[in-house]
């Protein structure tokens, strides 16, 4: 048995409803899922989806650097809060960067061409189409994950940061991370920075809950002193 305190709660997850032979707020079994990883959230999925009651636990290992995602739309910023982090010795991974690295594994390559239907050369479309893009996501996004796990265990940073405009908002990354960063900006400041931002806002939302918000609508020496005002707290 273990001790209380050797594993960590990131998510509980509750049946969508009983099977017919159960009442109402009965459930089939009460089932723990210890990893939270890609293969550990799913499994708590299917679970919860047979009508079970499934809590995913992490190991809870001393020395476990904290995770923080930085996140906001397009243009917004985020990736200058990087780079003031990265400035500062801290680890940030690009999880646009990242991904554009996995893409050159020809498996993967293969893989997502074969699933989404789409050439990896044109796969920019993808953005503008719903459909598509979850498909793209469902086979990139777990590769991502894994690929932050062994990227967040292998430095010497604590905490590790991880960039992304949609994680938050994406149900494989619930759990991952200790905190998250908003960085916001002004509609028309965002398309200035960047002219994506007019096409990908459809496809970007920002998260709900959050545990800092930077406003981002001043200068570079202000966007650094809110960093680092954030830094202090973590």
């Amino acid at each position: 048995m273990h001790r209380r305190g050797h594993f960590r709660l990131l998510r509980r997850f509750l049946p969508a409803g009983p099977p017919a032979f159960l009442q109402k707020g009965e459930y089939m079994a009460q089932i723990i899922v210890i990893g939270g990883g890609a293969a550990g959230m799913m499994a708590a999925g299917a679970a919860a989806r047979e009508g079970h009651s499934v809590t995913v636990v992490e190991h809870n290992r001393k020395g476990t650097c904290r995770k923080v995602l930085i996140t906001g739309r397009i243009g917004s910023g985020k990736s200058e809060v990087s780079k003031i982090l990265g400035a500062l010795g801290y680890s940030v991974y690009d999880s646009d960067s990242r991904t554009k690295a996995l893409y050159a594994d020809p498996v993967v390559a293969q893989k997502i061409e074969s699933e989404v239907g789409v050439e990896l050369a044109r796969m920019g479309k993808v953005f503008e189409n719903p459909e598509l893009l979850k498909k793209l996501e469902s086979v990139v996004h777990p590769l991502v994950l894994s690929d932050f796990e062994r990227f967040a265990a292998q430095s010497a940073s604590d905490p590790v940061f991880f960039e992304s405009a949609i994680a938050a908002d994406k149900p494989l990354f619930d759990g991952v991370f200790d905190d998250v960063i908003l960085v916001r900006a002004p509609y028309r400041t965002r398309v200035e920075r960047n002219e994506k931002a007019a096409v990908r806002d459809a496809f970007q939302r920002e998260p709900s809950r959050y545990d800092f918000l930077i406003e981002n609508d001043g200068s570079l020496e202000e966007l650094k002193e809110k960093t680092e005002l954030i830094l202090r707290q973590l």
